[in-house]
Formats: structure tokens, sequence, C-alpha cells
């Protein structure tokens, strides 16, 4: 998930979940310093603060939970360079940072959870080049063991998301503004990570990456002309990629995706023509099938939401499915 930044620039948050039970960990960016929360969920669905854990100056962050009491964020630090902290969380909420770690200077973050205590980073280098690395969250000092890099050209934004077992798929903006999806094979045991298959698409910006289950992935992005792009494929598991489906949707940006279901996604963003919310749901049949259904969406401006819906027919592999709600 992107990071969301109040208006002035003063916060970024981002829940990253879940942990216990009905509870994940929100970590914001107040001043320039990283902040750790855990936030508990009550029956009544009453949000509570459990815990914090910050100081460190931080930007570009991601968090990524490994089991219901780990989690890691990766963030670029003092010096621009990568860290890794690593967390627990324990029965309480109470928030423990272990260890931290560093890697290279870099100016774009992204991470994704492989199994069994490993992660990987997907960044921007300081020659402003891709590079991939395994990671591993140990249970004693140092807490976190770099294990494998794997290297590409230069680029300009960068995301990622586990889709196999042993296999990341990184999506990033080249620097001629092509879009293009590389996979990487990444070792269980050893964190060996080899470059697979890849495939290019039109120029766009802002990537991001949803895993449906294993093997099929959702892309969104913004094309040339501004529209939310949403594409549909395939990754075998020796990292070579099917194209399924594609949509060319409304012109937004700020864009967020996230999957629901094995055949579903939702994707929020800013519309270029008002400046209001978006909400979107889309199902994503399986091998490319045909799937109709009626198109409706929400436009969120002040606290009441407006909405319009119409009929529309969405071809291979898309389709809208419900309305989005604004929270008061």
């Amino acid at each position: 998930m992107r990071d969301r930044r109040e208006r002035g620039g003063r916060w970024r948050a981002q829940v990253a979940g879940p942990l216990h039970g009905a509870r994940g960990v929100v970590r914001v960016v107040a001043g320039g310093v990283l902040l750790a929360i855990p936030v508990g969920i009550a029956a009544q669905g009453r949000l509570e603060r459990l815990g914090d854990d910050g100081g460190q100056p931080a930007s570009r962050i991601a968090a990524v939970p490994l089991r219901a009491d780990r989690f890691v964020t990766a963030f670029r630090g003092p010096g621009g360079l990568l860290h890794l902290n690593a967390y627990s969380v324990g029965e309480t909420g109470g928030v423990v940072r272990h260890g931290t770690v560093t890697g290279g200077v870099t100016d774009r973050v992204a991470a994704a959870r492989m199994g069994a205590g490993q992660l990987v980073t997907a960044v921007r280098t300081e020659g402003g080049a891709l590079r991939v690395t395994a990671w591993r969250r140990l249970e004693v000092s140092p807490w976190i063991d770099r294990q494998g890099d794997g290297d590409a050209g230069a680029i300009l934004d960068v995301a990622v998301a586990a889709v196999r077992r042993e296999i990341a798929v990184t999506a990033v903006i080249q620097q001629d503004g092509t879009l293009t999806l590389i996979a990487w094979q990444v070792d269980s045991t050893s964190g060996t990570v080899t470059r697979r298959g890849d495939i290019d698409f039109g120029k766009a910006t802002q990537p991001l990456l949803a895993t449906l289950e294993p093997g099929r992935l959702v892309v969104a992005s913004r094309g040339a002309s501004g529209s939310l792009v949403l594409r549909s494929l395939d990754v075998s598991t020796a990292g070579v990629f099917t194209a399924r489906g594609s949509l060319v949707g409304t012109k937004v940006t700020d864009i967020a995706l996230a999957t629901l279901h094995v055949e579903r996604v939702v994707t929020a963003g800013r519309r270029l023509a008002d400046g209001t919310l978006l909400v979107e749901s889309w199902q994503v049949e399986r091998n490319g099938r045909r799937a109709p259904r009626r198109r409706r969406s929400s436009r969120c401006a002040s606290p009441t939401a407006r909405s319009s819906s119409s009929p529309t027919t969405r071809s291979a592999s898309w389709c809208a499915s419900a309305t989005g709600t604004r929270v008061p």
C-alpha cells in the first residue's frame, strides 16, 4: 500500500497487518520520525492504541508482517541508507524493536513477505538502478540477516509483491517511462535471488501490485493519458508471465490497490476532473474469460458522498462490480 500524507505534508500513515487476531500495525511518519503503533480492534469495531516505538528519522517506509507477533519495517533512514527494523508485538500490544540493519543509499523502497520469516526489498540504488534483496528475520542478534541480491537497470519507481512461495515480482517504471514487470526467484533457504522472466507494457507512472492467489496477480498504474490502467497476469513457477486481460478506467492520480479475495480487487484514486475520491471494486476472472457486469462507482468530497452509476460491459477479464462508500 502506498503512503498517505496529510495536506501540508505533516505525516504519513500506512496500516500493515494482521498481527495478533484483530490487530494491525499503523506506521506513521511524524516530522520525519518513524513511529510503529499496534492498533487493536475491539468486538464493536473500536480502535485502541496498544503501544508504540519510534525516534528514527525515516521516509519511504514499508511495513511487512511476517507472522502473528513479528514484523519488519524497511525505510530510507539517515544518510539516505536503507534501514530494516525487526519488531515483535506482545499479547498486550507492546512493541519491542530488537535490532536494525542497513543497506546502501536509496530513494525508493518497497517490500513484501515471501514466507517463513523471509522478505524481499526492492529499491532504487544511489546510481538509479533496481536492486532486489532477500532478508531473513532471526530470533537472535543481529535479528535480520541479509541473504542475496539481484540487480537490473535504471528505474524511476518500483513496487514489489510475492506471487509464489519462491517468486517475487517487481513492477518498475524504466527511465523512458515504460512499465516493466520482472519475476525473481528467491530461494527459500539460501535467499539467492535470480532474475527470471519479464514483460513490458506502455508508458506509465505509479505502479502497484496485488496478488490474488499463488501465480495470479494484478498490476495497476496510471497510463500516459492519466487514466487508471489495470492488468491481470499469470506467473508460472519458472517466472514466465502470461497476460490475461486489461482495462483502461477513469483519469485519476494518487492510486491505491488492494486484494479482497481471489477474484476481486479494489482501487482508490483522486479524480483529475474534480479532485474527489473514486473507489471501485473489480472482478478478475481466471484465464481472461469475458466477465460483463454493471459498473458503479462513488465520488467522495464532502461529508455526504455523491455517487453515480451507469450500465457498462467490460470485456477480457475485468469488470467493476460494487459501489465504494465514504467513511465519515
